[in-house]
Parts: structure tokens; sequence; C-alpha cells
């Protein structure tokens, strides 16, 4: 009897394996230990010593700038010395990354289609790739049609990081799912585009 070499992969296990990568604490360390895209926390207090009543002074003077500016209420923090911290970003994930790379390649819509049909489904996954995760896999795990299956999609895209990710930030992984593993020697159009589409991944995290 003839045996097909494609793996074969259901809704439900392509759901649990994908549940699975995410919840692996190896992969997460792999690939999410330099992701840190929480911006800089200002520190809670000027360490720089004022003389008795200087601070109180410098307050009024950065209240009465911010007043001026029109941020009336960061002004009356100052002015109040609220050194409350800021609240922390949550933790960077892998599912965090993939939710805000369908936001900027699709909107979250399955069935969309673009570049005069090559990029389909949610991440509007181009043929090269389905080919590349079907080379790391070593068979023929996918196919075309997967593409417009959002698990298997999540599949592919875990796929593509667990081969290429560990190690690597979030940025670089976003820059080569955009722009292929190489990405960093490639010419200036192709850095730029892919500068422009960790930026808009970013903006969506």
């Amino acid at each position: 009897m003839h045996r097909s070499n494609r793996y074969p992969i259901t809704a439900q296990d392509a759901a649990t394996q994908a549940a699975a990568l995410v919840n692996c604490p190896r992969f997460m360390r792999d690939v999410g230990s330099h992701c840190d895209l929480r911006p800089p926390i200002a520190p809670a207090a000027d360490p720089t010593p004022y003389p008795r009543g200087e601070s109180r002074k410098r307050r009024r003077r950065i209240a009465a700038l911010c007043a001026a500016a029109g941020c009336i209420g960061i002004g009356a923090a100052v002015l109040a010395g609220d050194d409350t911290p800021r609240r922390a970003d949550p933790p960077m994930t892998m599912d965090r990354l993939w939710r805000a790379v369908c936001i900027v390649e699709s909107g979250n819509d399955p069935r969309a289609v673009g570049d005069d049909g090559l990029a389909v489904g949610i991440a509007q996954i181009q043929p090269i790739m389905v080919r590349e995760c079907n080379r790391i896999l070593g068979r023929d795990v996918f196919t075309l049609a997967d593409r417009t299956d959002p698990r298997l999609s999540r599949l592919m895209f875990d796929t593509f990081t667990r081969h290429y990710g560990p190690g690597k930030s979030a940025e670089w992984i976003t820059r080569a799912w955009n722009g292929g593993p190489g990405w960093e020697s490639k010419p200036p159009h192709v850095l730029a585009r892919t500068a422009e589409y960790w930026r808009r991944v970013r903006a969506a995290l």
C-alpha cells in the first residue's frame, strides 16, 4: 500500500502542538530571553543632592513647564511628588508576537490574500515559507492550502521560529519572518522594509 510522506496533522493536533510550543519553558527561554520590549523606566527619584527646599522649587518649575505645555496631569503629579513607578508591560511571549504579526499582516483575517495572490491567510504566508517549514521538518508536513487555517499557520510560525529563533531577539525573529533568516546581509531596501515591519509589529504588541 502506498504511504504518503505527508504527516497527518489534524486541526486538533495543530492547536495542541502550537500550545505545547508556546508553553514549553525551554522553548520560551531560547527565543524569549532577549525579548525585553519594555520601554526604559525613569528612576523614581533624582539622586542628585539639592539644598533644603531646592527640590520643591525644582518640582514647581517642572510643573509650571508641564502646565505651559498643556500636560496638566503630569505637572500635577510632579508637583505632588508622585514617584509611583509605571505599570510594567506584560512579559514578551511568542503568543504576543504571533498576535501582533497577524494584526500587521492581515488585520486578523484568515481569508486575506495579498501580494498578487502569493500571500495567503492570517499571517500572509507565501509558498516559499511553506517550503522552508517542510525543509526544516524534513518531510512534507504543510501544504499551500494550510495557510488558510490559522492554527496551521501558527504551527508554521512556530516551526520557523523554533528553528531560527533560539538566542535571538524578538526584533530579529520578526524581521526574519518578513525578510528571511539572512535579512541582516540583504540589500538596504530589504533592511529598510524589515525595519518598518518590526516597527509596526512592535506597535501592535
